[in-house]
């Protein structure tokens, strides 16, 4: 899949569906973002990595190939 398919699927496409965009789906004056930083390289899940209140995965020590971080950004100003 393309990076370009890719923000289709998950954003664009999205807040197409939900009647949100371009306000949302879209970086553009008018519209606000929820940036994601994708990082794309290997890894073992450890538990430490997940937010959640428990103390065990199902998943620790299996190996995925990206990860995902959302990103807070203040409104700029002129």
């Amino acid at each position: 899949m393309t990076f370009d398919c890719f923000v289709k699927l998950i954003a664009i496409n999205t807040a197409k569906a939900y009647g949100l965009h371009p306000r949302k789906g879209s970086i553009g004056i008018g519209s606000d973002a929820d940036p994601v930083i994708y990082d794309e390289h290997e890894f073992a899940l450890r538990n430490s990595d997940l937010h959640h209140d428990v103390d065990y995965t199902p998943y620790k020590g299996q190996m995925f190939v990206a990860a995902s971080t959302c990103a807070t950004l203040e409104p700029v100003r002129d």
